[in-house]
């Protein structure tokens, strides 16, 4: 990440690497207790106490902002993200997260940076650059060395 920057504790990205380590660590714990907890409830159930424990924790920085926004568009965007974002995208989350192993979700969670960075790029004027392209390249790799030894082990366990 920090192949084209400067490396000091003063420059802004090295804190929001941290934060973000911090979330990754955050949300794979929160990846097993949702598995943890699973077949107690139903998906649709996930989702919903999810959201609600998000809108709810999340409720004061709408507040602490010092930027007005209108009635109308904080409705639509309050539309478009609970019921596009939170509820779509979660039931897909949680619809993966009781089929797959934790692994496999977990691998396929990577795939949010195949589309993070095209995104970024088309949308934010970002600059494709070689340790991107590296990195996607090892996710990739990554899953298909998965998949191959998953499907190497099926065939082991194979009678005959």
């Amino acid at each position: 990440m920090f192949g084209n920057q400067e490396f000091s504790f003063t420059n802004r990205d090295v804190v929001g690497m941290v934060l973000m380590i911090g979330s990754a660590a955050v949300y794979a714990l929160t990846v097993i207790i949702y598995k943890k907890h699973m077949r107690e409830y139903s998906v649709f159930e996930l989702v919903f106490y999810q959201n609600v424990v998000g809108a709810l924790a999340f409720l004061p920085f709408l507040f602490l902002s010092a930027r007005v926004i209108p009635v109308r568009d904080a409705a639509i965007a309050a539309g478009y993200f609970g019921l596009v974002v939170g509820t779509g995208a979660f039931l897909l989350i949680f619809y993966a997260l009781k089929r797959l192993s934790t692994i496999h979700f977990s691998l396929a969670h990577y795939a949010e940076v195949l589309f993070a960075v095209p995104y970024g790029i088309l949308f934010l004027g970002e600059s494709l650059t070689w340790n991107m392209v590296l990195g996607g390249a090892l996710i990739v790799l990554a899953g298909w060395l998965l998949i191959r030894q998953k499907s190497s082990r099926d065939l082991t366990a194979i009678p005959g």
